[in-house]
């Protein structure tokens, strides 16, 4: 069943040009928190709204609207120039969060979608070691909390009824956040932290796609190199992942079933 009717969720239509440089035309939604930037009414944009966010010093937060194919680079390219001209400051309590739509797939594709990540949660994590997430209390890896774990068997287990709930881990600060599934159609990650670099905003998403591009297929998830393709390299995907995420999935079926 597809996720569209069993959020009942739709995404807006609009006319976007495909990029060939994407894994997919997967719509995503990018929220950039910085502090020291204030909105004095100075910035006009296309493809983001500013809201103020009170968790951050001076915090602001750039979210864009939902956005893909060539659009993406668009997007990058107006916060990129406002970054040009103002400094932000990228406290350990700034990150940036990427949706993946899921809307336009099966329920048993989103499924497939969490047991790439829970096998993989840990080289997802070191491609961003620098900013620390991992240890992150708004950024919450699977294998750190039971609370999370259980909160996925729900979902999984949902999703094999038709259906999902608002709240699967009692709080939205689970790294790969399934809470935003009713609300928005996706599914929300948390890992990077702040970061001016559109640069690596950019490859991110893309390895997010791949992902996604990968639950599409229903690729085996045991095979890295077929789930990330290009992207592969830039992992540093170990043998233990594998081993340990194999036993996290086995628990989490198993819970799945109470």
């Amino acid at each position: 069943m597809k996720m569209s009717k069993i959020t009942g969720r739709e995404l807006p239509q609009f006319k976007v040009t495909t990029d060939p440089a994407r894994p997919s035309d997967t719509a995503v939604g990018i929220e950039i928190e910085v502090e020291n930037i204030r909105d004095e009414g100075q910035f006009k944009f296309n493809l983001w709204d500013m809201i103020h966010d009170g968790s951050i010093v001076n915090g602001i937060e750039f979210v864009s609207k939902p956005i893909w194919g060539t659009a993406i680079k668009d997007a990058l390219d107006e916060i990129r120039e406002v970054f040009k001209t103002n400094d932000p400051y990228l406290s350990f309590r700034t990150s940036v969060h990427v949706h993946i739509n899921v809307l336009d797939i099966d329920h048993d594709q989103v499924e497939h979608l969490v047991l790439l990540y829970l096998l993989y949660e840990p080289a997802l994590f070191r491609l961003h070691e620098a900013w620390g997430r991992y240890d992150n209390i708004f950024c919450v890896p699977a294998r750190k909390s039971i609370k999370v774990q259980d909160g996925y068997a729900k979902l999984l287990s949902d999703l094999s009824q038709g259906r999902v709930r608002q709240d699967y881990v009692g709080y939205k600060y689970s790294a790969l956040n399934p809470n935003s599934l009713a609300r928005f159609g996706t599914m929300e990650f948390r890992h990077m932290g702040g970061t001016a670099d559109m640069d690596e905003i950019d490859q991110w998403v893309n390895i997010l796609l791949q992902l996604k591009s990968a639950a599409d297929r229903q690729t085996t998830i045991t095979e890295p190199r077929a789930v990330f393709s290009e992207y592969y390299d830039l992992l540093d995907i170990r043998d233990e992942d594998i081993t340990d995420g194999v036993q996290l999935i086995e628990y989490i079926q198993m819970k799945r079933g109470n």
